[in-house]
């Protein structure tokens, strides 16, 4: 098992410089770093092209087994059968750039084989992970969340306070799998020099006859549900001008015919939406954050 450390420093110096003590002190192995101060010139450092995301792997244990592309607001490495994410997301960007750059990010974990785990500051408030208010942001991510089939860290301390304004925005995402490797999952109580908390868990990095191989864009794909926020309306209008200039419906008649031009019907309007727009994947509404 390794010990992770999550944390927005606030490019605080001081606060960075804590973390690092405490990292010796509860034998963290991986620091998962959301706006760093700097990158230290020793130890294994790795960042976004914003400098506002990063993973830092101390020691020779665990292994790193890939590195991702340094891009803007995420960066992964592969650990084991397990490809961690550091991401950060700034609150001041507007909902549309936002939008984007969740987008860029969703697509990236798409093609992540083996399983995965993603820490962020998302700067998203909704009581699905603890916060008391829902935010635009949230409902977006709540929506990647779901069609990536994620399992989301359960419980509802602060991870943010500032003042006498307090809030969860720093959550912890994992595939199915990566989420059963989990334990001990926890905010702490901790003094840390930044406005946020540590959290820390256990991940179980090894790989197993359980981990999964297939891209997340191939894997649980549901039968009946797709993207509509990603709908292409010209894909759309092709393929229904195409499928009318091509096909031969049913005409309306007796029960027989009438069962025909149903699934006609039901044939021609899966095979648009396929045509435009990514399926969902397999989820369940309501479900319950599992704990870690």
């Amino acid at each position: 098992m390794v010990r992770f450390l999550q944390v927005n420093l606030g490019r605080g110096r001081e606060a960075e410089d804590l973390l690092l003590q405490a990292a010796v002190e509860k034998g963290a192995g991986v620091l998962i770093v959301s706006e760093q101060y700097r990158i230290p010139d020793t130890g294994f450092w790795f960042q976004d092209t914003t400098g506002r995301a990063a993973i830092n792997v101390r020691g020779q244990d665990p292994k790193i087994k890939e590195v991702g592309k340094p891009t803007a607001n995420y960066v992964w490495l592969g650990i084991g059968g397990v490809r961690i994410y550091s991401c950060y997301f700034s609150p001041s960007e507007t909902y549309e750039v936002f939008r984007k750059q969740l987008d860029a990010l969703e697509n990236n974990l798409r093609e992540a084989r083996g399983e995965v785990v993603v820490a962020s500051d998302f700067n998203c408030k909704s009581p699905e992970w603890g916060s008391r208010r829902l935010d635009r942001r949230s409902e977006a991510l709540s929506e990647m969340i779901t069609r990536l089939d994620l399992v989301l860290n359960e419980g509802n301390a602060l991870t943010f306070r500032r003042g006498s304004t307090s809030s969860v925005v720093d959550i912890t995402l994992g595939t199915i799998v990566a989420a059963a490797k989990m334990k001990a999952w926890r905010v702490l109580e901790d003094f840390t020099l930044s406005d946020h908390q540590y959290i820390e868990f256990e991940l179980g990095t090894e790989q197993t006859r359980r981990t999964r191989q297939e891209p997340l864009s191939k894997v649980g794909v549901k039968k009946a549900g797709w993207a509509l926020r990603r709908l292409d309306k010209n894909k759309l209008n092709l393929f229904l001008e195409t499928a009318r200039k091509q096909g031969n419906p049913p005409r309306m008649g007796d029960t027989k015919e009438l069962d025909a031009l149903v699934s006609y019907a039901t044939e021609i309007i899966t095979a648009a939406c396929d045509a435009a727009m990514p399926r969902c994947k397999n989820y369940t509404r309501g479900r319950q954050p599992v704990h870690w």
